[in-house]
């Protein structure tokens, strides 16, 4: 992964057959996303590079600066900032659900 060889990184399975080379992160973090550089070598010393770029997808993290803008009879105003990890994609909506105060959390 970029300029360091995972080969003997025992978060990473490598397996290798004769026409392919298969990796396998089992424990996927958003740190995995990135540029990979497969370089095989043949017979004779002859070395080809491919490379994959890794894309992890994820939930995102909160959103930023979350504040209450307008408070009126029946109605809120928030206001927020896009979170600084979006888990690979673009967030396009939120969901904002209300409950009673004088409720507890648990029901």
């Amino acid at each position: 992964k970029a300029e360091k060889n995972i080969s003997n990184d025992p978060r990473y399975d490598i397996q290798n057959t004769e026409s392919s080379t298969f990796l396998t992160i089992p424990s996927v973090t958003r740190n995995d996303t990135g540029k990979y550089v497969l370089t095989i070598e043949n017979g004779v010393g002859e070395s080809k590079s491919s490379f994959v770029n890794v894309k992890v997808l994820d939930t995102p993290s909160a959103c930023q600066k979350l504040h209450v803008k307008h408070v009126s009879r029946g109605n809120v105003t928030l206001v927020w900032e896009p979170p600084l990890i979006n888990g690979g994609a673009e967030v396009t909506n939120y969901v904002i659900e209300k409950r009673d105060a004088t409720r507890s959390e648990e029901h």
